[in-house]
């Protein structure tokens, strides 16, 4: 394990990069201590080397600990048994790909598996994770600063509270060029899901429409029914279902307004934090929810931060 700083302590030609985890930290003085901020714990890739002026300088991409469940696959058809626990099923398969559960953080629940399920060899067990994730509307597995694998159930961003504001006045950390991207041609405003259940041999069905005179995706205000259909492969419930569909109509009627921004580094946020953006010029201060974000590790560098607006809207089922 090295630091950002022991690596540049180091001799270059002796750093053995198939086998070093890198942890940056970002580190501010305030108030003459200087304080400090773990981004994570990262497996670096072979970097790219360049000679500039007779320096030779290292540029190195990295990927957090979740590349663990992207390249361990099942050799043979991995099956969990119906009855068993959700939330244990996904620290199996954790614990499997050689993951302490000091270093899990799974938001618990009493739902059990309602059929036998099973994963072919070849399937990553990332894969197989967030499809156990997805039957009882939780959020896709994540590893957050501290290394932990988290994953809790869906919360609706327009009840949740903002972490942090960005705002172009005088004490502004925002760079110039902030875009804002806004598409509101054909976003769904009706919602049907289907799942079929061959062992009980019942289908379920969760149908929303968008009739909110506040949302400009709405049936009334665009004059016409733009449909979303999709069959649900696997499900726990028919209440899980309906959640799926309230989650989706939030989803897919958010894409009508994309932030991008470039900042000062800012260390404390994690994906699905909300934020508020205030640019006088755009005419924007509204509530936004993380979606992904790049730092530039170097004394002085910036932020690039990707997010969806916030949209609330009252839908209601068929």
């Amino acid at each position: 394990m090295a630091t950002f700083s022991q690596l540049f302590l180091v001799d270059q030609k002796k750093i053995e990069w198939e086998k070093t985890k890198v942890i940056p930290y970002v580190r501010f003085q305030v108030k003459g201590e200087w304080v400090e901020y773990p981004l994570g714990e990262f497996f670096p890739s072979t970097p790219k080397r360049k000679a500039v002026s007779g320096m030779v300088t290292r540029e190195i991409e990295m990927y957090d600990n979740s590349l663990i469940l992207v390249d361990r696959k099942f050799e043979q058809t991995y099956s969990i048994a119906k009855g068993t626990n959700y939330v244990t099923a996904i620290e199996g398969l954790l614990v499997g790909a050689g993951i302490s559960l000091r270093n899990v953080s799974i938001e618990m629940t009493a739902k059990v598996l309602e059929v036998t399920v099973s994963y072919n060899g070849g399937v990553s067990y990332i894969t197989a994770i967030n499809d156990l994730l997805k039957r009882i509307n939780y959020v896709p597995v994540y590893v957050d600063a501290k290394g932990f694998f988290v994953s809790h159930e869906y919360r609706e961003p327009d009840r949740e509270q903002s972490v942090f504001t960005f705002a172009d006045d005088e004490y502004s950390i925002m760079y110039d060029g902030t875009e804002e991207e806004r598409d509101f041609f054909r976003v769904p405003n009706r919602f049907v899901l289907v799942h079929t259940h061959p062992e009980k041999n019942t289908v379920w069905k969760a149908t929303l429409r968008n009739d909110d005179p506040e949302s400009p995706t709405s049936i009334p205000n665009v004059g016409r029914t733009i449909t979303y259909y999709q069959q649900v492969q696997d499900i726990e419930s028919q209440d899980a279902l309906i959640s799926m569909a309230y989650r989706l109509a939030k989803e897919l009627s958010q894409v009508n307004g994309t932030m991008n921004i470039e900042t000062a580094l800012v260390p404390n946020f994690e994906v699905f934090d909300i934020l508020t953006i205030r640019n006088s010029y755009l005419d924007v201060d509204e509530n936004y929810f993380l979606k992904s974000y790049t730092m530039d590790l170097k004394v002085g560098g910036s932020m690039k931060i990707k997010a969806q607006k916030v949209v609330r809207m009252d839908v209601g089922t068929e």
